[in-house]
């Protein structure tokens, strides 16, 4: 190392502002490090035209002295300085002051940007006198703190503690909601929860009295308006609609002074309806006798053993059995659909087998204005299949049947004059198949396609 505490501070900066400065001029790469200039009086100038190289180089100044070690004016545009390791460009200053780095930048003390942000160097304790801005998410392993315990959220738990109101959409009054310290929560808008809702009391549209219904702390529940339950409602105390209806908590016990309409089912030990029947009424029985003056209609399903109606079966009515046996003396309608699990009779002169759905109709069988007869044939089971197929000669027909009696056909356009034209048709039978035949006239089978109708009847 060669010591240049003897040269001139002035000849010193007239030296690197002569190697930096000057326009135009390129660093060879790799640098090149020239001879030791040795060491020079203080005072002495330094001068020279173009690169000059220095090896070692150690700048003091004399104790005391009040001007800057090393001092480097650039009156081009080129970088004012540049530092090199090796070959590698690792810190430079940019005509106008710009510092780039390549590598780590690593300070001792604290980090000041025109008091604007501050990062002390003991603590990490970072200042930030404008706004903040990320363009991502900005992850905090140490929670959240404003003003210390004006708003926190924790670091292990996520829970969030607010001091003072919070306000969403414009807040409670305007557009939105409000929810004080004071656990106040005030909604402009429809509150929906998915799940329970828990509260000491509660005070919806106005409260009881006006227009809405007031929960006191107590837990009694009392609106102006009707209330509606879609599921079960379970009450621990009596039960009671302005005293004309009364369900009493300890007994069970019903009262009620108007007309009792049940959609479902309704179960009681007994009961009296109306006055009870031989007045006005009903009434039921501990042994499930019902009993009543008037008509009965019920909306939902009735289930019971037995049912005399009108007198029962024999006199003027109609007798339902335990056995499920439905007699009645006068006719019977049926709006919708009628399912019979065993046979259906009606008179011996109409009857359908349960287990092989076989009819029989000792009359005529109307179907729409007109009589269905068999069709020419006297035996029973069999049936008739018919269809249509473009024919030349010969096809045999899918009919389906397994035993074909009796087929025919007929052509499905005005007998033809042309070579190969059909002129007429006939059907053969052999065993399960039917073969329809196309005849020219001169009964040499057909060229020409065309449509044949026909029809086979026999066993299915």
């Amino acid at each position: 190392m060669v010591s240049k505490r003897g040269f001139s501070i002035v000849a010193i900066v007239a030296c690197v502002a002569l190697v930096v400065g000057m326009a135009g001029l390129a660093l060879p790469q790799p640098r090149e490090v020239g001879p030791p200039i040795g060491a020079m009086p203080l005072g002495t100038p330094m001068a020279g035209s173009g690169a000059t190289n220095f090896s070692g180089i150690d700048i003091d100044t004399q104790s005391g002295a009040t001007i800057a070690a090393l001092a480097v004016s650039q009156h081009g545009t080129g970088d004012v300085v540049q530092f090199y390791d090796g070959a590698t460009e690792v810190w430079s200053i940019a005509d106008g002051g710009a510092v780039s780095q390549t590598g780590a930048q690593t300070f001792g003390g604290d980090l000041t940007v025109s008091d604007a942000f501050t990062v002390t160097q003991s603590s990490g304790n970072t200042s930030v006198a404008g706004t903040l801005t990320a363009a991502g998410a900005a992850a905090l392993n140490g929670g959240i703190a404003v003003d210390t315990s004006a708003f926190t959220v924790a670091d292990s738990t996520g829970n969030t503690v607010i001091a003072g109101t919070l306000s969403v959409g414009g807040g409670y009054g305007s557009t939105g909601a409000s929810i004080s310290n004071a656990g106040v929560g005030q909604f402009n808008g429809a509150l929906t929860t998915d799940g329970a809702l828990t509260a000491d009391s509660g005070v919806f549209g106005g409260g009881y009295g006006t227009t809405g219904c007031t929960l006191s702390t107590a837990g009694v529940l009392q609106c102006n308006g009707a209330g509606t339950v879609d599921g079960a409602l379970t009450a621990g105390g009596d039960l009671t609609v302005s005293d004309a209806f009364t369900v009493t908590q300890a007994s069970g016990n019903v009262v009620a002074a108007g007309t009792g309409t049940f959609a479902g089912a309704l179960s009681a030990d007994s009961g009296a309806f109306g006055g009870g029947y031989g007045d006005t009424g009903c009434s039921i029985s501990s042994a499930g006798v019902l009993q009543c003056d008037g008509a009965m209609t019920g909306a939902s399903s009735l289930t019971i053993d037995s049912i005399a109606a009108g007198g029962g079966y024999g006199s003027t009515g109609c007798t339902l059995s335990t056995a499920g046996v439905l007699q009645c003396n006068g006719a019977g309608t049926v709006d919708g659909a009628l399912t019979a699990g065993g046979d259906l009779t009606v008179s011996d002169a109409f009857t359908v087998t349960q287990a092989s759905g076989n009819t029989d109709v000792a009359g005529t069988f109307q179907f729409g204005a007109n009589d269905l007869y068999p069709v020419g044939y006297g035996t029973s089971g069999r049936q008739m299949v018919c269809g249509s197929d473009s024919i030349s000669d010969t096809l045999a027909v899918s009919h389906g049947l397994t035993t074909p009696e009796i087929a025919w056909c007929t052509l499905g356009a005005d007998v033809g004059t042309g070579a190969g034209d059909l002129v007429q048709c006939t059907c053969t039978i052999a065993g399960a198949s039917v073969t329809v035949k196309g005849w020219q006239d001169d009964w040499q089978a057909g060229a020409n396609l065309t449509t044949i109708y026909w029809c086979v009847i026999g066993q299915p």
